[in-house]
């Protein structure tokens, strides 16, 4: 598809709705990075004068449905940047459940990194309906030497949550649904029904220090409240052992998301890189383009806890 079509596509389907987020995130980008003090000093600046690399977010109550890392601004060369072209942006939900994600690492680091008997458990399109996903997945095991594929009517809930307990790498390319008034139902559909929230927290046990990516819809959304509220998916499987967690605030298009993973995982088991930095790099790659370059197909993405340690790489 043509640059101009995708354009006209996102207008018509999303255009509104984006135009007012990237509204937001720009003023957003003014008033936290770019306002300047009384001595004529900001904060972006004072981040490049330190050679600062990476950016930790914490996001309060409705900044937790928002891709931040989407910020932007127009250079001095008239050009539009986004956060993630200056910086390593890495969400937490809460600095307790960094700590926690942290600890998890630590665990790993005392068995040796040899806990993992499956370097790739990938679960892939249970209900028959995503083809994209399976040359997705087809794409990425390449870079692991031993994994388990669970492809569709093999992809049980019981056969997803014992194979997910001794994985170093956990993929999910399945629908995801989060439901925004009862969010211990939102869930992944699997195929013999949905693996909820709820059902996480209760059953799912994964290796300490596990990498889990939800490549599927909504999958890194929560319900915001207080600040030590945090409801989502990506807190279910925080709380299962995982370290760190590739998730995604929206509807994803296939295609993208595709090039998006495949480009993400060859930075992290070949390129020497942390899987935020790997996601990071991919964005950017993605956005370079002109048939992904609006933030529909490269913002939803998200790394969720302590993603720049490179400790305990597959590869």
């Amino acid at each position: 598809m043509r640059a101009n079509e995708v354009k006209r596509e996102l207008e018509n389907a999303h255009g509104q709705l984006f135009a007012n987020i990237q509204l937001v995130l720009s003023e957003m980008f003014q008033l936290i990075f770019s306002r300047e003090d009384e001595q004529g000093n900001s904060l972006v600046n004072c981040l490049r004068d330190h050679n600062i690399e990476r950016i930790i977010l914490v996001p309060h109550g409705l900044l937790h449905v928002l891709p931040l890392h989407a910020m932007s601004y127009m250079s001095s060369a008239g050009q539009l940047r986004y956060l993630i072209d200056d910086f390593e942006v890495v969400y937490a939900p809460a600095c307790q459940v960094l700590q926690q994600s942290a600890r998890h690492l630590s665990v790993q680091l005392g068995h040796g990194f040899k806990t993992h008997t499956k370097e790739l458990v990938a679960v892939v399109d249970p209900d028959g309906s995503l083809p994209g996903a399976r040359a997705e997945v087809a794409a990425i095991e390449q870079f692991f030497s031993t994994k388990q594929v669970l492809e569709g009517s093999e992809a049980t809930v019981e056969a997803v949550c014992s194979a997910i307990e001794d994985a170093g790498y956990v993929h999910f390319a399945c629908h995801g649904y989060f439901d925004s008034k009862s969010p211990l139902n939102s869930h992944i559909t699997l195929a013999d029904g949905p693996l909820t929230l709820g059902m996480i927290f209760e059953r799912v046990r994964v290796n300490p220090g596990c990498r889990v990516t939800l490549s599927a819809c909504e999958t890194g959304l929560v319900r915001p409240g207080s600040t030590d509220e945090y409801l989502g998916l990506p807190s279910g499987f925080l709380f299962a052992g995982a370290s760190s967690i590739l998730a995604s605030l929206w509807e994803v298009d296939d295609n993208s998301t595709m090039a998006l993973m495949n480009h993400t995982y060859e930075g992290f088991c070949k390129g020497n890189l942390s899987l935020s930095e790997s996601l990071r790099q991919a964005q950017v790659s993605l956005k370079s383009t002109a048939t992904y370059c609006h933030p529909y197909y490269w913002a939803p993405f998200q790394a969720i806890g302590p993603a720049w340690q490179q400790i305990g790489k597959l590869s």
